[in-house]
């Protein structure tokens, strides 16, 4: 079988996002390849992610069989040469690599003991390869990386009331995205829980372009499928009931700042330089001019303080990361800072309710600031 090496190369590097490299489990270190007359089709898996692709190739005797992944992607990005030749050898179950004048042999593993592909059924729409991908990674940011905490662990898709959101929340923050397009939800799943380490490859993978992705869900809910032009991608959902997030956001807010979203994401990046020896809380605070300071302080290395021309009607404290990416996934230079009282959740959004990103305010020494500061660094990992 001959294939482009670059084409190879590529779709390796796609599957490879859902290969369990250290699994217990030999066959979750592979990837399943099966060369029919004109395609070869790879499947990676990690039993809660599959990732499949089919590419064009050249195929003389068609075959079935599992190599690790790790050493075909190995050899395969060590060559130089425009095309590889792989030739299946059944009874001694080895992958041959030939490539210019070199020549590598990989054990391989029986394809019928590859964990088959989950099944869907049930069609819930279509949407923008773009616009899920930014939607998705605005939201998951918010989710939980505490396993002591399942139910936070993931990102929801939900219908909600008439809309189509996706979800997300740690205990600390809130980030809902709003769709614009319509899915339809099968009757008693209006609410499905997407795993956050599957969340976080899927961003990887999807394309930056308006191609259209299909999504579809399996039977009794059990998994997700993501398919667009060049993969196919099924996600294990999780099995628990999200939080009502609804009832976390106030109705109202009894000030709302515009804030220059460039100067205030420096502020606090100057202000996070000292506020790490003091859990990472950053200060809003009203300056003696009518203006906003943004703060970071500590006893040990010093202080930052910016001024920007806002005003501040009294003192709020944030954590400086969960404050920083809530302002970067807003993406815009015109980010409004909604605020009720010094001790109730604050609100950031870009002017609509298209993203909407709630954060808890901070008291410096308190438990929940150690907490949160703890959390935020695990997230940023």
């Amino acid at each position: 079988m001959k294939i482009p090496r670059e084409t190879l190369n590529a779709a390796l590097a796609l599957v490879s996002k859902a290969t369990s490299a250290n699994s217990s489990l030999p066959i979750l270190t592979c990837v399943d390849l099966q060369a029919e007359p004109e395609s070869l089709t790879l499947t990676a898996t990690n039993l809660e992610l599959t990732i499949r692709t089919r590419i064009g190739a050249q195929v003389d005797s068609p075959f079935s069989a599992a190599v690790p992944t790790g050493i075909l992607t190995s050899i395969i990005a060590a060559s130089e040469a425009e095309t590889v030749d792989l030739v299946y050898d059944e009874p001694t179950t080895t992958l041959k690599v030939k490539s210019l004048g070199a020549k590598s042999k990989i054990k391989a593993l029986d394809h019928d003991e590859f964990p088959p592909v989950p099944g869907t059924e049930t069609p819930l729409g279509m949407l923008p390869a773009h616009l899920l991908k930014a939607a998705l990674k605005r939201v998951v940011i918010a989710a939980s990386t505490d396993m002591s905490r399942p139910v936070l662990n993931g990102v929801q898709l939900a219908k909600v009331e008439s809309e189509v959101t996706l979800a997300a929340a740690d205990g600390f923050r809130l980030a809902v995205s709003r769709l614009e397009l319509p899915l339809t939800f099968p009757e008693g799943h209006s609410s499905l829980v997407l795993p956050r380490q599957s969340v976080l490859k899927l961003v990887q993978i999807l394309p930056d372009d308006d191609q259209m992705v299909s999504i579809s869900v399996s039977k009794n809910a059990a998994s997700l499928q993501f398919t667009w032009q060049a993969a196919s991608v099924w996600m294990q959902l999780l099995d628990f009931q999200f939080p009502d997030w609804q009832q976390i956001i106030p109705p109202a807010f009894k000030h709302t700042l515009s804030l220059p979203g460039k100067d205030t994401l420096s502020a606090i990046q100057r202000a996070e330089v000292f506020a790490r020896e003091a859990n990472h809380v950053v200060r809003f605070k009203p300056g003696s001019e009518s203006d906003l300071l943004i703060e970071g302080n500590s006893d040990e290395t010093g202080k930052s303080e910016t001024a920007l021309p806002v005003a501040m009607p009294f003192q709020i404290a944030f954590n400086s990361i969960f404050a920083k990416q809530g302002i970067e996934a807003i993406g815009s230079d015109a980010v409004h800072l909604h605020l009720n009282a010094e001790n109730t959740p604050a609100l950031l959004t870009n002017g609509s309710d298209r993203f909407r990103y709630l954060i808890m305010p901070m008291l410096e020494n308190s438990l929940a600031a150690a907490k949160a500061a703890e959390a935020a660094q695990t997230a940023e990992q």
